[in-house]
């Protein structure tokens, strides 16, 4: 899981077409919503998306950063759930709905950090309890929090604690 700077010249993983981002992720026992959440059980995806974060090198080399490139992976994709909108028949339908058109020019790269992450095994963990719209908001904080520069891992979910 821990990606390597680019060699110059050299592409990102390839990633199979897909339309929508869904098409990315195991969906076949997935709750399609969310109908509760437990502390323990958000707690649980926070940790995974964190143990993640951990898990990616924190080297730092001609203008890279395998860290940075994670938590930017992470929060464009819930970014990106959260502004796809959809004018269908008039009705307007989308947000936070785990539903991402990767045909759309600002989407594009989406897949291959997906997949050079490892985010799908992560939400596969948690996928009968949580919508993947939900999952997306979680690691998306769970990432912010994680990288704040006064992150305090004796107790990260402390409101405005210094380290």
């Amino acid at each position: 899981m821990v990606p390597e700077e680019p060699e110059s010249g050299e592409e990102a993983p390839v990633v199979e077409a897909a339309q929508y981002i869904s098409e990315l992720f195991d969906l076949t026992s997935a709750a399609p919503t969310t109908l509760s959440l437990t502390v323990a059980q958000y707690e649980a995806v926070w940790y995974d998306v964190v143990a993640a974060y951990e898990s990616v090198s924190d080297e730092i080399g001609n203008n890279f950063s395998p860290r940075g490139a994670f938590v930017g992976c992470l929060l464009r994709t819930e970014g990106h759930d959260f502004m796809d909108y959809r004018i269908t028949n008039g009705t307007m339908t989308g947000g936070s709905d785990g539903c991402i058109n990767l045909n759309e020019a600002d989407n594009l790269g989406l897949p291959s950090c997906i997949a050079e992450f490892g985010i799908e095994p992560i939400y596969a963990m948690h996928s009968s309890y949580l919508s993947l719209a939900d999952f997306f908001v979680i690691m998306a904080e769970a990432a912010m929090s994680r990288s704040a520069t006064h992150y305090n891992a004796n107790n990260p979910f402390a409101e405005g604690t210094l380290a």
